[in-house]
């Protein structure tokens, strides 16, 4: 998990990528100073004008890293090292400030992936 939290934060810093701590992740780093304990991923929030910024430089973590991106609601960045066993990963979720038409936030998921052996099968 480690891993693929300094990854995405480096590569997002270097693109001047804003982001930040959302949900379950943002409680765990002031409750927990860390993880919640039973989390098994980390939450983040984009600005939705950099959707497609955060896209290609996730895109570009391949073949280390693999964006899912098959489901309309949702987007998940994982190790390709993973296999879909419900843990570890990273969701991303574009927060948009314009208007208010249920659209202030699209949340990005899929299924869970964890560390391990094998592939995850999404390219």
């Amino acid at each position: 998990m480690q891993e693929i939290v300094a990854t995405f934060s480096i590569v997002m810093t270097n693109a001047s990528l804003t982001f930040f701590l959302y949900m379950g992740s943002l409680l765990g780093s002031w409750r927990h100073h860390g993880l919640v304990p039973w989390d098994d991923d980390l939450d983040v929030v984009v600005p939705s004008l950099q959707k497609d910024a955060v896209a290609h430089v996730l895109n570009g973590l391949k073949p280390h890293f693999l964006l899912d991106a098959t489901r309309g609601d949702g987007w998940k960045l994982f190790s390709a090292r993973s296999h879909a066993i419900g843990r570890f990963s990273l969701l991303t979720y574009i927060h948009s400030a314009e208007g208010n038409k249920g659209e202030e936030l699209v949340s990005w998921w899929s299924d869970s992936f964890s560390e391990g052996t094998g592939t995850a099968g999404l390219e």
